[in-house]
């Protein structure tokens, strides 16, 4: 059992990436990192723009429609 374990972990060690998909994951990590620590365009923007929609709309809220 421990070494099929090994063997899986070793397997993981292995795994290579492209130049594009590591520019893609470091797209989407300071993306992320954006919209967790900016003020204006994080947690607190969006909590403004859904405001602001379920007021401008509220039926379609209780409805769920997208």
């Amino acid at each position: 059992m421990l070494d099929n374990s090994r063997k899986q972990h070793e397997d993981l060690n292995h795994v290579t990436f492209t130049d594009s998909e590591w520019a893609r994951f470091v797209a989407i990590f300071d993306k992320f990192d954006q919209i967790t620590t900016s003020l204006t365009e994080g947690l607190p923007r969006e909590i403004e723009l859904r405001t602001k929609q379920c007021e401008y709309d509220p039926d379609r809220l209780m409805t769920l429609e997208k």
